[in-house]
């Protein structure tokens, strides 16, 4: 059975360059391609997993003791700013659990409330006894310092942490790290506190800040949790284009190419072209779908000319966007237009025929 890839942030391997004593290990376990890696947003399994090999080979028990009171809200990006400026200390973990792939997909997380305790648990997906154990053990850290910022104090005895694994042979040291009580052979991983702290509000609490970076938080689960699922993406990322346009922010005849979706979603043109085509799908037809539905959108709920709404599907002609739209609906923009004011009626949604794999654009721009 193959074995399920995860990522890890780069951002967390970049607290290694303060520490000389590892680099050598680290050059050697990457063949010398780490400062290639800080250009990529993640690194992948087969990266990391000899990056963490190595280092315990070379004496480290513990990535959390070691590296783990570098971790601040800026080491989480848009997902530590979330969590700050979430309006309560319950919403903050909610976050914390339902956006922690952004950061990493080595574990999964959920949070869990009952009458007395608010319950982050979490998964290992690693299938690395190793790479399991230490990110676990950060992501407990994570969640300790998010707590503490937020409470104001340390958590001490009003906090509990649970491993499924055994006890390493630093367990000791580890308990004495974190402060808190922890417990190992669980029945699952979990950092656990009182029910009733769940509704403290957040001293950092911005509803503006809160809402931008849960956005940003949102599109990067978008891109990193649905990946295998191609056609979700590329109709995301096409949307967003679209609307990015309507807003100023990106000019409508630079229209994402199949590179460029690509290239966001981490992928060769070739293995996305590949990829769409297992899902009966094309660039073209997602594309036309697109516009299709941009299309219906602006004549139904705007005052946008037809030229306007040519340019901003991308048209380089009004003609080339009435042609097609008339092919779509058999009709033109303008007629369509004209029957829901006079008659209140509205087109059929658009769908798209995905078992036609051989359809393509059919007209030209």
């Amino acid at each position: 059975m193959q074995r399920r890839d995860y990522i890890v942030s780069t951002t967390y391997l970049r607290l290694l360059l303060h520490h000389p004593e590892l680099i050598e290990a680290l050059e050697l376990a990457s063949a010398g391609s780490f400062k290639e890696w800080l250009s990529q947003d993640y690194v992948t399994r087969d990266q990391i997993e000899p990056v963490f090999e190595a280092f315990s080979a070379s004496g480290l028990e513990s990535w959390v003791m070691k590296f783990g009171d570098s971790l601040d809200s800026t080491t989480h990006g848009p997902l530590g700013f979330t969590v700050l400026s979430a309006p309560n200390l319950k919403s903050s973990l909610k976050v914390f659990c339902d956006y922690s792939c952004v950061r990493t997909t080595a574990y999964e997380s959920k949070l869990r409330e009952t009458a007395k305790l608010l319950s982050i648990t979490a998964v290992d997906t690693t299938e690395s006894e190793l790479v399991g154990r230490w990110m676990l053990e950060a992501g407990m850290k994570a969640a300790q310092r998010l707590i503490e910022n937020l409470m104001g104090h340390p958590l001490r005895d009003n906090a509990l942490i649970r491993f499924k694994h055994a006890p390493p042979k630093y367990a000791d040291a580890l308990s004495n790290y974190y402060q808190i009580p922890c417990e190992y052979l669980a029945e699952e991983n979990s950092f656990s506190i009182p029910a009733s702290w769940g509704n403290i509000p957040s001293p950092l609490a911005d509803s503006g800040a809160y809402f931008t970076n849960l956005a940003k938080c949102k599109e990067l689960k978008h891109q990193i949790v649905d990946q295998h699922d191609v056609l979700t993406v590329v109709r995301f990322r096409i949307e967003k284009f679209f609307n990015d346009c309507l807003t100023g922010s990106q000019r409508p005849r630079e229209l994402p190419s199949l590179a460029d979706l690509a290239e966001s979603l981490a992928l060769s043109p070739r293995t996305l072209a590949r990829r769409l085509e297992a899902n009966n799908s094309s660039y073209k037809k997602e594309l036309e779908y697109a516009r299709k539905k941009q299309a219906k959108h602006l004549l139904k709920s705007s005052h946008m000319r037809i030229a306007d709404i040519a340019y901003y599907l991308g048209y380089q002609e009004q003609a080339n966007f009435i042609r097609a739209f008339k092919q779509w609906f058999d009709t033109t923009p303008s007629q369509w237009r004209r029957s829901l004011s006079s008659n209140n009626t509205t087109l059929e949604t658009p769908k798209f025929d995905s078992t036609d794999k051989n359809s393509s654009m059919k007209h030209s721009e």
